[in-house]
């Protein structure tokens, strides 16, 4: 079976492994294949210090949920040209240092998974990459058709009408993730035949 790929942004890792809800049930049962730019994780073994006081969490405590994470995100190295060019000028209009995550979404022609707002509006108005907050994504995952979760981002961050023309590329196809019955029960969990990781371009590690 081929999955596809999402990206992942550093602070979907962060809820996934500090706390229980729906960011990390959604993470360890989507069915896709989640990769974050090694960056993002070089930047939270960092930080992690820091994060473990404001967390009020004890860093080996934090370390272990982190690796529990890690288990489930491939950190990718960062993509060559012209996706880190065409990311680098992108990402110049809201935040710099939010290009590995497009660059990676454009080369695996993956959505990025964030609530941040640059990103969500980048990809709306800049019509290069998409991107997901959690709501668009269970949409996504409920079998909703694309062309409603577009408008819902659009209504909640702003963007180009609809009617307007869609650019070119792969940004026009309809986005879809195949969504199994229980996708996020144990069954569908016990059930995922994952991908051999450690194979292809997307199996480098921090």
């Amino acid at each position: 079976m081929s999955y596809p790929r999402i990206v992942v942004d550093t602070n979907k890792i962060l809820a996934a492994a500090l706390k229980p809800g729906r960011v990390r049930e959604m993470l360890f049962n989507i069915p896709a294949v989640a990769i974050t730019p090694c960056e993002a994780w070089r930047e939270i073994e960092k930080h992690i210090g820091e994060l473990a006081a404001k967390k009020g969490v004890p860093r080996d405590r934090l370390e272990a949920l982190l690796d529990g994470v890690r288990r489930e995100v491939i950190a990718c190295a960062l993509p060559r040209e012209p996706h880190a060019s065409t990311a680098r000028g992108i990402a110049s209009g809201f935040d710099p240092d939010d290009w590995p995550f497009i660059a990676l979404a454009l080369q695996y022609n993956a959505p990025i998974w964030t609530n941040d707002r640059g990103l969500l509006r980048g990809a709306l108005h800049s019509r290069r990459y998409r991107a997901l907050d959690t709501r668009a994504l269970d949409m996504l995952l409920e079998g909703r058709d694309w062309r409603e979760v577009e408008e819902y981002l659009r209504r909640a961050y702003g963007g180009r009408p609809l009617g307007e023309p869609r650019g070119s590329g792969w940004f026009a196809e309809p986005l879809r993730l195949p969504v199994p019955p229980g996708w996020c029960g144990p069954v569908w969990r016990d059930a995922l035949s994952r991908p051999p990781w450690g194979v292809g371009p997307c199996a480098r590690r921090v």
